[in-house]
């Protein structure tokens, strides 16, 4: 059995300027969360212009043809929370599989869960066997500048730079829990 948990989620930074309610599968963009992305504050700095020079332009906030252009950015933890209302039954074992995320880790009531199976590319799969109950409330955060990996190899390759498919933050593919058998193969 699954039970779908795509829909609204409460979304917070861990700085506390932003607690609103979102919904996921959804990037922080797609929610709105971050900051304008707008040349001065280019998401490449690459591309900005370091004349320093103020112009009839300066003002102007000019997309940028050469890569995708966002609304938001922002680089760093997220926390999305919603309450579990699904039946949690003895005898059976319970895993949140989350598509399409980045660095990722979930907790329900505050107890973190271990991960089974996690990548960039593929599905991340934690263990909620033992800690769901109906009414718990699970914790997903995401990191978009993937802690105890490498960096700029991620940033910079062509899964997370703004001419491929940016370095989004949150979980864009599907997000459910799997009830399973105790015994299984």
């Amino acid at each position: 059995m699954r039970y779908d948990l795509s829909g609204q989620w409460e979304i917070r930074l861990p700085d506390g300027r932003v607690k609103k309610d979102g919904f996921l599968p959804g990037s922080l963009d797609e929610n709105k969360v971050g900051d304008p992305d707008r040349v001065a504050k280019a998401w490449h700095p690459d591309i900005e212009d370091r004349s320093g020079e103020d112009t009839e332009f300066s003002d102007i906030d000019s997309r940028i043809t050469t890569r995708l252009t966002r609304n938001y950015t922002y680089e760093g933890p997220a926390e999305f929370s919603r309450v579990f209302d699904g039946e949690v039954r003895e005898g059976k074992r319970y895993y949140l599989h989350i598509e399409r995320t980045r660095a990722a880790s979930a907790f329900v009531d505050g107890r973190k869960a271990p991960c089974t199976a996690y990548g960039l590319s593929t599905p991340t799969v934690f263990d909620l066997t033992g800690l769901l109950h109906k009414g718990s409330v699970i914790k997903l955060v995401t990191d978009n500048t993937y802690p105890g990996m490498p960096y700029r190899d991620i940033t910079f390759s062509s899964a997370a730079t703004d001419e491929t498919q940016t370095n989004w933050n949150g979980a864009i593919g599907e997000i459910f829990v799997e009830e399973k058998d105790a015994c299984r193969i």
